[in-house]
């Protein structure tokens, strides 16, 4: 019995302490769960979202702050949220989290005060997420509401859209071309203006770059700008040739680097503008600046000139005239100083002449006398008037006429033709130091019309390039750096230019330096009662 007893014993004490470890645990589980439930208390409670419990007919079971403070106020006992979103059409999101889904609803605007018009009219925009509880039978019994205030994100959405849309109105509307680039010079974005430039559609230039579009030189420029302004970080004003609708243009284009959020270069933007107009009127200030100046140092050149011209005849006409007084001078010797003093005197009167001609032309007034005149006898004339200066000075003189007696005879201004030729032999034969000087007329077609096309061809010093523009200027001298070397007011062939198209045709020189100059003129040829 003893021993029954002890075993007894023995197994009460076992039952003792397998109840106080089941009391033990019992105890630590509420525990764990007071913990738990703290924890989660904590969580819902100092939770930034505000978080709503409801049950299954959308009864609300507890608010946290952050509810209250988002919509001002708890939901009365007497609300379902579920009744109000099926009556706003959302039904199919509250069918959907009855079936377990977890169910974002769109982003919307909600007033409070819309269903209470006690609480203060103050719209908030919302983005809700409600999914379910399950109980331990795996039903839903009991659903979670969460809301986030997005008003500041949907209003600086709201607002850089709204941004957006008036910078694309104002890039789409202005005259001046618009694009951004990224960091591998490729279009991101163009206006409407840049693209029809090319005959082409905005969305034609993403992703490519100017090697793309235009010729190679000007994208190869077009894109080392863009990597200098990427690479410096600074923005550069920059006047460029462009190439629009197949034409050459210049623009003024304007590149700075793009950032984004963070201060980081993303690519380039650039605006610019068409100034071809704005150019060519520059380059004309400056040309027609450049020749007023010029025009001022010929003029100034011309009345020093015109002082040296007038001066040495008349010192010669005046010293000679004095000794003419002297009454022991022979007749030979009087006669040598009056030839003197006749020469002078009507290389006075040339140059008086060539000065008011050349006055007459430039104030309009120059009169056509329309005659008739047998070219060939004007040509061998001249050729008979100055063979002895030419035989002078070594030259061999030559002419062609090129056409027979009876179609020679033309109707023209005669003096005219007379004055150009004279003056274009006369040049010739002074620049001429050997050789030969031809001169004569072939008959030629200009614009499907018949003209007397007339030469004077020589061997003389020739004309530069530069020269061969301005020879027919007035107060040139054939060659700036010769005139000192040359008698002459420099009048000459602007006159001949003048009278060659005021007979309606057109003057020329063709020449190399050293190897002498011909001077090409044409008339109309009118051919004259025989």
């Amino acid at each position: 019995m003893d021993k029954a007893k002890e075993e007894l014993l023995i197994e009460i004490d076992e039952l003792r302490k397998e109840n106080s470890s089941l009391k033990a645990f019992q105890e630590s589980v509420l525990l764990e769960r007071k913990v738990s439930d703290e924890i989660l208390n904590e969580i819902i409670e100092n939770n930034p979202m505000s978080i709503q419990i409801i049950d299954k007919e959308g009864f609300t079971l507890r608010t946290n702050p952050a509810h209250t403070l988002l919509f001002g106020t708890a939901p009365p006992p007497d609300f379902s949220i579920f009744a109000d979103l099926k009556n706003k059409g959302m039904g199919d999101y509250i069918s959907r989290a009855m079936k377990g889904e977890v169910v974002h609803f769109p982003e919307i605007y909600y007033n409070t005060h819309d269903v209470f018009p006690e609480l203060p009219d103050h719209p908030v925009c919302i983005h809700a997420v409600l999914f379910p509880l399950n109980g331990r039978n795996g039903k839903s019994e009991k659903f979670v509401f969460m809301h986030e205030n997005i008003t500041e994100r949907k209003n600086a959405e709201t607002a850089l859209q709204e941004s957006l849309n008036v910078f694309r109105s104002l890039v789409e509307n202005i005259p001046q071309k618009v694009f951004m680039k990224d960091l591998d010079s490729k279009y991101v974005f163009v206006n409407e203006n840049y693209a029809r430039d090319l005959n082409l559609n905005p969305e034609d230039f993403m992703g490519k770059s100017d090697t793309d579009l235009f010729p190679n030189e000007l994208a190869v420029n077009y894109v080392r700008d863009d990597l200098r302004i990427i690479e410096t970080g600074q923005t550069e004003e920059i006047e460029e040739k462009y190439l629009a609708d197949g034409q050459d243009r210049w623009i003024h284009t304007t590149k700075t680097p793009n950032h984004d959020a963070d201060g980081k270069i993303t690519g380039v933007f650039g605006i610019f503008w068409d100034i071809t107009e704005q150019k060519q009127a520059k380059d004309e200030l400056v040309k027609a600046k450049e020749h007023a100046e010029e025009s001022d140092r010929l003029k100034s050149a011309f009345l020093a000139n015109m002082s040296h011209e007038i001066r040495t005849p008349m010192n010669g006409i005046l010293g000679f005239t004095e000794l003419l007084k002297d009454p022991d001078l022979t007749g030979a010797e009087k006669e040598k100083f009056i030839e003197i003093i006749q020469k002078g005197g009507q290389r006075l009167l040339n140059i008086i002449n060539d000065i008011v001609t050349i006055s007459i032309v430039e104030s309009g007034q120059m009169q056509v006398s329309v005659s008739e005149t047998n070219i060939n006898d004007q040509i061998e004339f001249l050729f008979n008037f100055f063979q002895p200066e030419a035989e002078k000075k070594g030259i061999e003189l030559k002419y062609k006429n090129s056409l027979p007696g009876n179609l020679a005879v033309i109707s023209t201004d005669t003096e005219k033709i007379y004055a150009i030729l004279t003056n274009l032999i006369k040049n010739a034969i002074k620049f001429t130091h050997e050789g030969s000087l031809e001169f004569g007329y072939h008959l030629v077609e200009t614009d499907n019309y018949p003209s007397l096309q007339f030469f004077v061809k020589d061997t003389g010093t020739g004309i530069n390039h530069e020269m061969k523009h301005k020879v027919f200027d007035r107060f040139r001298k054939g060659s700036d750096s010769k005139a000192r070397n040359y008698d002459g007011a420099g009048l000459g062939l602007a006159i001949s230019k003048a009278y060659v198209e005021i007979l309606g045709g057109k003057i020329w020189v063709e020449s190399e330096p050293g190897k002498g100059a011909t001077f090409y003129f044409t008339i109309p040829y009118c051919i004259g009662q025989k």
